[in-house]
């Protein structure tokens, strides 16, 4: 009953808590000490988590093409192009879990990295690739001392976590979800467990060498989080508030990718527009966007958060900044705003 409610109460969470259980109840069903009783009862308990989160996870197959999964059916285009997914993003949740992702690249260089093609690690800049390596090097130790102290138990944690990847990356192959490592954070309690028993399988001198190095890591880490810009996470909800404050009902604003989140917080009284990535295609698709963002507005604010995802190259501003007098920029973190006056491209103010 204690496992019913626990699974029950994961999947509620957030369905990941599904393949969390799942892979608990594969491990423990596999164990070979597990006599027939034993395995009754367990399959049971697991079978109960199903019947009760039904409701829940069977919404969600009308939501999310699940069928993909079945060997020979139709994959679609990728979610997200050659980023869906890549070897290269299990080291990455890797270090993600164990340190944060303000440890390595920023989401920006990642794109970048993703976009050029070829080995991603043999891009990374000099200081991504010395902290990476530290931290992989670290990680490793600690998860081999720990598998070896814990025996046959680390092993069936290892089962547990690789269930839950395993999962993560099927649904990214068979095109259902794009790789995120978010997607693979229910692994990260029993990779803790793995990881605490490296630190005490060590002797007590070399333990506090290791630990101290941890947590320089992830001092680095929350660092860079905090006080280094280009790792900011984007502050859409500051955007929103500094444009309510500035701009003006005549004044229109355009917001790409974040314009649910924008729309969400704005209590402002300017006309609100998006626009798609057929508009970042090429100069001419930005110039004609803009110029259909409520026409009768003299100023554009362009929002520009998350660059990467749509126009990674600046099209949409450099465009704009040819065409029409730029004004003013305003920054908030993550987040730019550019005011143009597009009735005087050629001078004057406002």
């Amino acid at each position: 009953a204690t496992v019913t409610l626990l699974g029950v109460a994961a999947a509620l969470s957030n369905l990941q808590g599904l393949f969390w259980m799942a892979g608990l109840g594969l491990v423990l069903l596999l164990r070979p000490s597990f006599k027939p009783r034993d395995r009754v009862v367990v399959g049971t308990a697991f079978a109960a988590i199903a019947l009760l989160t039904s409701p829940w996870w069977l919404r969600s197959l009308g939501v999310v093409e699940i069928g993909r999964v079945l060997p020979g059916s139709e994959l679609g285009v990728p979610l997200r192009g050659g980023s869906t997914f890549s070897v290269s993003a299990l080291p990455y949740a890797g270090l993600v879990l164990s340190f944060g992702r303000t440890l390595g690249p920023t989401t920006a260089e990642l794109h970048g990295l993703f976009a050029g093609g070829g080995n991603v690690l043999r891009q990374l800049a000099p200081v991504h690739l010395v902290t990476a390596s530290l931290a992989a090097a670290l990680v490793v130790t600690m998860g081999i001392l720990g598998l070896r102290s814990l025996g046959r138990r680390g092993m069936e944690l290892l089962g547990w976590t690789s269930f839950v990847v395993a999962v993560a990356v099927l649904l990214s192959l068979r095109n259902v979800k794009p790789f995120n490592p978010r997607y693979v954070i229910a692994a990260m309690p029993s990779l803790l467990i793995i990881v605490g028993a490296g630190f005490e399988a060590l002797p007590r001198r070399w333990a506090l060498v290791a630990l101290c190095l941890w947590m320089g890591l992830t001092g680095l880490s929350l660092e860079r989080y905090y006080f280094d810009p280009d790792y900011a996470h984007a502050d859409v909800r500051a955007a929103a508030r500094l444009l309510e404050e500035r701009a003006s009902a005549e004044d229109a604003i355009l917001v790409p990718t974040v314009d649910h989140v924008f729309e969400y917080y704005y209590r402002g009284s300017s006309p609100l527009a998006t626009a798609y990535r057929s508009d970042f295609r090429d100069d001419e698709s930005v110039a004609r966007r803009a110029a259909k963002v409520a026409p009768e507005a003299r100023y554009l604010w362009y929002v520009e958060a998350r660059p990467w995802f749509a126009d990674p190259s600046g099209r949409f501003p450099r465009v704009l900044a040819e065409r029409y007098r730029k004004l003013s920029e305003f920054r908030v973190p993550g987040v730019r705003m550019l005011l143009f006056d597009r009735q005087n491209p050629g001078g004057g103010g406002r």
